[in-house]
């Protein structure tokens, strides 16, 4: 069950060791040199190098978010799928009743044990956490 909770998150090393801490880093430094050499006549470089600083943070976050917005699509069609598959109802009407983060815990259940989950959760509200500790298989 452990192994289920740590799969919640994942670490990239190069996104979250280097880019994006020298891109914050570049920002950080491209404010502090704004804030001293304004008045030195730097003025028009400093506004080119804190718009280009924000640009590389924003292309770092959005890079981010792209892939985040295509698992939650496959996520819910997944779901879609195997729901369909094994009572032969369309989930569609359930999905309005949950967020995402119970579809994707619902997702770690076995075929077993979804349909029954799936009542659970509905009924009882029960939170992504309670879902993945209810999981057997």
């Amino acid at each position: 069950m452990h192994k289920i909770f740590r799969q919640h998150f994942r670490f990239h090393p190069l996104f979250h060791l280097l880019i994006f801490p020298l891109a914050l880093a570049f920002f950080v430094v491209c404010v502090y040199l704004s804030v001293i050499y304004y008045n030195e006549g730097y003025g028009i470089e400093l506004v080119y190098f804190g718009l280009l600083s924000v640009l590389i943070l924003l292309i770092g976050l959005q890079s981010r978010q792209v892939p985040f917005r295509n698992t939650k699509r496959i996520i819910r069609l997944e779901m879609r799928l195997r729901y369909l598959e094994l009572s032969g109802k369309s989930f569609r009407k359930i999905e309005q009743e949950l967020n995402m983060a119970q579809i994707a815990a619902l997702r770690l259940a076995s075929d077993d044990e979804l349909l029954a989950l799936v009542d659970e959760t509905v009924n009882k509200k029960l939170s992504p956490r309670e879902i993945r500790e209810r999981i057997q298989n």
